[in-house]
């Protein structure tokens, strides 16, 4: 009974604040006992529904224990989290089991179980933790400013709020599926380049030809499993999730997309890479087009892009992608969101822990927002990189990709979005750097001689 659940709780809560003294269990347990007995002789047993938004709005004092209770009531409401300081986030997926103290933006106060799946990694330090509530059922976005108690179900381990970063990061690095995407993304140039040269000889019926499948995508898969820097991050994993990460970098390199905008990034950007990392892209198309009459003119056209100074990524000014074609609609949105229905009912009817985690970073790797921000980033860096707009403020730039975005969405799309609108957006537009070398590190942006925040596209890097 959620009423009385709630009443109960209220009057420990109450005996406590009053008295100030602890309130065990056990007694607790007897006022919640006695009031529903008196709730099933006046109402009867089922007929509670009543009460559902009730204890809906005000469970939180359900959660309020004696040694946090003066906490709870002191808090003042704090939305400083809801709005980041920049619209990019770096994202990574990570699953833990904990048990938190949280305060929402109203000020309330609950004890959760969760388990973690996804985090928003943004530049001020915020961390967005989405996770799923075993308290609500379904998933919840809660924000670090926010989180009062975190402890690791599985070990016990108390994690203070400041190492909840370098905590949940460490915890990424045994997670098959994000060790797939850190993988991808350190070769990602490799792979954008042999779709391009591959595709081109593919003759699969059906495929896209600026995506790649068959035994050319198993073989791409493959060589990029057995380079040094894939071990260095599968090292440290069990057999079990080698297997799993081999099969998320196989469907990650499966729903590639190589556009014009990001094939010519990618060269421009492995051109800066060393010569042993080019000589072995091209020794691998090399092999996979052996015997092939194309097989000697599309691996001389790689070693002019690659490795002759003589040859300038500026002379494709000369032949601009088409652009129109290039552009994100309407009907992409529409088609990307109905391509992740499915797996929005799988998750939320999934029992097992396992089957709900792979259906639901299903959905959000694919969710319309992620998919359409970072095809437009990707665009638009591609545009201002062939028209020699090399350096340009970043927050206009996002504002940008942000409005293109709400041309597209209906009303509705928003809604259903909600607050993780401009989370998914910030992970497509962040993605769509990483795919043209632009990094922190490697100054891809710093602040300007005003205090502004600027992309440099001259900074791109491979490593």
């Amino acid at each position: 009974m959620p009423l009385l659940s709630y009443l109960s709780s209220r009057i420990t809560f109450g005996l406590y604040c009053s008295q100030n003294h602890e309130i065990t269990v056990g007694f607790r347990s007897r006022v919640n006992s006695i009031l529903k007995r008196a709730w099933w002789v006046l109402f009867g047993k089922d007929n509670h529904e009543a009460s559902e938004a009730l204890a809906e709005k005000c469970d939180y004092a359900s959660q309020v224990t004696p040694a946090n209770a003066s906490e709870a009531i002191a808090i003042e409401p704090d939305t400083s989290g809801d709005t980041p300081t920049t619209l990019s986030c770096e994202t990574y997926e990570v699953s833990v089991d904990a048990e938190i103290d949280y305060v929402d933006k109203n000020g309330k106060f609950s004890r959760r179980e969760i388990t973690t799946d996804q985090v928003f990694d943004y530049e001020d330090g915020v961390l967005v933790i989405r996770a799923f509530c075993h308290r609500r059922k379904d998933y919840r976005t809660f924000v670090s400013k926010r989180i009062q108690h975190w402890k690791d179900t599985a070990s016990g381990q108390l994690v203070s709020i400041g190492g909840l970063s370098k905590y949940l990061r460490g915890k990424s690095d045994l997670d098959s599926c994000n060790v797939a995407s850190n993988i991808f993304y350190l070769y990602v140039h490799e792979i954008h380049l042999a779709i391009d040269a591959l595709t081109r000889f593919s003759g699969n019926s059906g495929t896209p030809k600026n995506q790649i499948s068959g035994k050319k995508r198993n073989s791409l898969v493959d060589w990029i499993w057995s380079q040094h820097g894939a071990h260095r991050y599968v090292v440290n994993l069990d057999e079990a999730s080698r297997k799993e990460c081999y099969a998320h970098l196989k469907v990650l390199i499966t729903d590639a997309r190589v556009s014009r905008p990001v094939f010519l990034s990618s060269v421009s950007v492995l051109r800066k890479g060393s010569e042993t990392r080019k000589q072995q892209l091209i020794d691998f198309i090399s092999k996979c087009l052996s015997g092939l009459p194309e097989h000697d003119s599309a691996v001389s056209v790689m070693k002019d892009e690659l490795l002759h100074p003589s040859f300038s990524i500026q002379l494709t000014k000369e032949t601009p992608p088409e652009r129109k074609q290039e552009q994100v609609t309407e009907q992409d949105f529409v088609q990307a969101r109905s391509r992740v229905a499915s797996s929005q009912k799988k998750y939320r009817k999934s029992k097992k822990r396992s089957a709900r985690s792979i259906a639901y970073r299903n959905y959000e790797r694919n969710d319309p927002v992620r998919m359409c921000a970072l095809r437009e980033a990707q665009l638009q860096l591609g545009i201002k990189q062939l028209d020699g707009e090399l350096v340009f403020d970043r927050e206009e730039f996002e504002l940008l990709i942000r409005q293109k975005l709400l041309t597209l969405m209906s009303e509705e799309d928003l809604e259903d979005q909600g607050e993780m609108f401009l989370r998914r957006l910030g992970s497509g537009i962040s993605l769509a750097y990483l795919t043209f070398g632009l990094k922190k590190k490697n100054r891809g942006w710093y602040d300007g001689p005003d205090g502004r925040c600027v992309i440099d596209l001259r900074n791109a890097s491979a490593d």
